[in-house]
C-alpha cells in the first residue's frame, strides 16, 4: 500500500481540524459562552491536529529512511571495515586492474 496518500490525508485532516478549531474559538468569543462541536472544544481540535501532523511526519520519515536504507548501510559498512565505498558507482580501481591478479587493496592474489 502506498504511504504518501496516507500522509497527505493526515495533513488534510490536521489542517481541517485547525480550521474547525479556529472557527469554533471565534464563535465562542463572539457569542460569549462555550461553543461545542460534537462535544469537542477548540483545544480538542488543536490536539487532534497536532497528533495528525506528528503521525504524518512519522510516516514520511519512516518512508524516507526505508528508501535510503541501502545507501546508509553501505556507508556504515565502509566505516567499520575501513574500505572506501563510492555511492552508486562501481569501484574504478577494480575495473582498471582487470585480470592482473590484484585485489581491491593492491595486494597480490595467489594464483590457484
Amino acid at each position: 500500500m502506498p504511504v504518501l496518500p496516507l500522509v497527505d490525508l493526515m495533513i488534510l485532516l490536521a489542517w481541517s481540524a485547525l480550521i474547525i478549531g479556529a472557527v469554533q474559538k471565534t464563535l465562542s468569543i463572539a457569542i460569549g459562552r462555550g461553543f461545542y462541536i460534537l462535544g469537542f472544544t477548540a483545544m480538542d481540535f488543536l490536539w487532534m491536529a497536532a497528533v495528525a501532523l506528528l503521525f504524518a511526519l512519522t510516516l514520511a520519515a519512516r518512508t524516507w529512511v526505508k528508501a535510503n536504507e541501502p545507501g546508509i548501510r553501505r556507508r556504515q559498512h565502509s566505516l567499520h571495515t575501513g574500505e572506501e565505498v563510492l555511492p552508486d558507482f562501481p569501484d574504478p580501481r577494480l575495473e582498471s586492474q582487470g585480470s592482473e591478479g590484484r585485489s581491491a587493496r593492491g595486494d597480490q592474489v595467489a594464483a590457484s
